[in-house]
């Protein structure tokens, strides 16, 4: 953060969370407390299966 800022570079507060054990980054959680891991957020995952299920049941490509 502090380089960004030496950068000029404009930072939004709403997309910025400060430094933290676990942190969203690119659309994936980063947990850093004990062995470094990385997990997809559970309305991911959701809308993966919900978006299987409905080509399932369409009979779309391989899918079906």
């Amino acid at each position: 953060m502090d380089l960004a800022l030496r950068l000029g570079l404009i930072c939004q507060p709403a997309k910025t969370s400060p430094p933290a054990t676990t942190q969203k980054f690119c659309g994936f959680i980063y947990d850093t407390a004990g062995v470094p891991t990385r997990r997809i957020p559970t309305n991911k995952i959701s809308r993966a299966l919900a978006l299987l299920s409905y080509g399932r049941q369409e009979g779309l490509g391989p899918l079906a």
